[in-house]
């Protein structure tokens, strides 16, 4: 014996997950992008630190030269000097390397999670609203059927969320008497919620 049962096959469902999918992937990759790019600047305060070290050699050189005559002890108060600003020159590229890959790291997650995040915080209550809502119609259906309650209901539905174009379809084969309004936008809330009827052994 052949009998039917209601199924689930959205697939417009199916496109707004995938669409929702590669829109949080995109923008998770332009923020990497982003941090990437901020995060090559510290090869600036790379340099700085090298150029702070080259300059601190220098003036250890300097105050190796402390103890000759004449020029030694000029010569070693310059080195000593030098050694200071050096290390000024040294810590400050270093602070600056820490602050650039602090804020690429920053920026990089701002760029990437408040679109991705916004997009998700208004798409996933939706999604799980529609899961429900479908889940419970599917249900109802296997109790009963397409039943009278169950069209007004499908119809009213209609009314807010098919296209305009199918909506006036069905008034309009109401009032040629070639169908029944309410019948023919509880079916086109069906479509529209990727519910179909198969046949089942």
């Amino acid at each position: 014996m052949t009998s039917t049962t209601w199924q689930i096959n959205d697939r417009t469902l199916r496109r707004s997950d995938a669409a929702a999918a590669a829109w949080v992937v995109s923008w998770l990759v332009v923020g990497l992008a982003v941090a990437y790019e901020i995060w090559r600047f510290t090869a600036l305060s790379d340099s700085t630190v090298e150029s702070g070290q080259a300059l601190a050699r220098a003036g250890e050189g300097l105050s190796g030269l402390a103890d000759v005559p004449v020029i030694g002890p000029r010569t070693g108060e310059l080195g000593q000097q030098v050694s200071t600003t050096a290390g000024q020159i040294v810590t400050s590229g270093q602070e600056a390397g820490a602050s650039i890959r602090g804020l690429s790291i920053l920026i990089g997650l701002a760029v990437a999670l408040i679109p991705a995040g916004s997009a998700l915080a208004l798409y996933l209550p939706y999604r799980r609203q529609r899961n429900r809502d479908t889940a419970a119609i599917v249900s109802a259906l296997r109790r009963g059927g397409l039943s009278p309650r169950l069209v007004r209901y499908l119809a009213e539905r209609a009314v807010a969320r098919v296209p305009a174009d199918i909506l006036l379809t069905a008034r309009d084969e109401a009032d040629t008497g070639s169908g029944d309004e309410a019948q023919g936008l509880a079916k086109a809330e069906l479509t529209r919620l990727g519910i179909t009827m198969s046949p089942a052994s």
